[in-house]
């Protein structure tokens, strides 16, 4: 684990300081081939990428952004190719790059398989959180007053299949292929 706090300084983390840009990509899944960066997360996540040695060592970054709003919290989970479960990432970073105000919404690592034992890290506005351990059980605790805006980028040794058809996926797509998995059992 590799925690970074003041990351980014100038032009790339003022690019973050407006959060019509985060709310606008809430429940999208992209893939990111680095190639030239299309967007402001896509030079952000190959600068990122660089700065812990990992850019080169992958086909490419799947990344997401979550908003997450009063009483919101994440379930304890492992990243995985949403379609594709048993497909893992190598590793997994997130990055708060916008000023939020808030209560709660802590990252919660398990430390064993019981969860009694957990590593927390606060939303600390321009930290970066690098997670080497992709098999890890992770968390966000509830959010008691304010709004939590993070992206997460994922390093993959191989294009996820989720991504096959295109390099960019909606829950709502997701959620439809998911639906239509289940009903062919």
């Amino acid at each position: 684990m590799i925690i970074v706090d003041n990351f980014i300084d100038g032009d790339l983390l003022e690019g973050f300081n407006n959060p019509q840009l985060w709310r606008g990509q809430v429940l999208k899944y992209r893939w990111y081939d680095k190639g030239e960066p299309v967007n402001h997360f896509e030079k952000f996540i190959q600068h990122a990428a660089k700065w812990l040695q990992i850019f080169d060592k992958h086909e490419g970054f799947e990344y997401w952004v979550l908003v997450n709003r009063e009483n919101d919290a994440s379930p304890w989970h492992i990243d995985t190719d949403e379609l594709h479960k048993e497909d893992r990432p190598s590793n997994s970073t997130i990055f708060y790059g916008y000023p939020h105000n808030m209560w709660g919404g802590m990252l919660e690592f398990a430390c064993e398989d019981s969860k009694s034992e957990v590593e927390r890290f606060a939303p600390t506005f321009n930290r970066l959180i690098f997670n080497s351990d992709p098999q890890r059980e992770h968390r966000v605790t509830r959010i008691w007053t304010g709004e939590r805006m993070s992206l997460i980028f994922s390093g993959w040794d191989t294009k996820p299949k989720l991504f096959a058809d295109k390099d960019e996926v909606t829950w709502a797509e997701i959620k439809e292929k998911l639906n239509d998995v289940s009903n062919t059992y």
